[in-house]
């Protein structure tokens, strides 16, 4: 079953973000940019259940950006548990969220994914995303 998360939602999704990332974060702060995301109308969070347990999270940003001049849908966040992978769960959270933007008549959704999961990055081109940009980041 796929819906909007909600604040009951919260471990369920720390520990599938803390699979996407590959390490423990801090609980307490993932708290509390959680809660503020839950009562935030530019974030919007997926997440995919089955027997009471989390197996995926989809967690989407919108803003207004003046180079695409309109709305757009960043994934921010994206992960399936590997025992549900290659069974649709990722295309079909891709549309919602495609759903979702255009409610909010988003002129894209985009998704930066680490130059490592070459996996991800076949699976966003074949749900008939673009690669077209690089991005650069420094860390403090």
């Amino acid at each position: 079953m796929f819906r909007k998360s909600t604040i009951h939602d919260l471990q369920g999704v720390y520990e599938l973000i803390c699979q996407l990332v590959r390490r423990e974060l801090d609980r307490d702060m993932f708290a509390r940019v959680y809660a503020e995301q839950m009562e935030n109308d530019d974030y919007y969070c997926l997440v995919a259940e089955k027997d009471g347990k989390l197996y995926a999270v989809l967690n989407l940003r919108f803003d207004r950006q003046l180079h695409h001049c309109g709305n757009c849908a960043e994934i921010v966040e994206f992960f399936v548990s590997e025992d549900a992978r290659s069974q649709g769960t990722g295309a079909q959270m891709v549309r919602l969220a495609e759903e979702e933007a255009v409610k909010r008549q988003c002129v894209l959704i985009e998704v930066t994914s680490n130059k490592a999961r070459v996996h991800a990055h076949r699976f966003y081109m074949r749900e008939g995303m673009e690669q077209t940009h690089a991005k650069f980041v420094r860390e403090f």
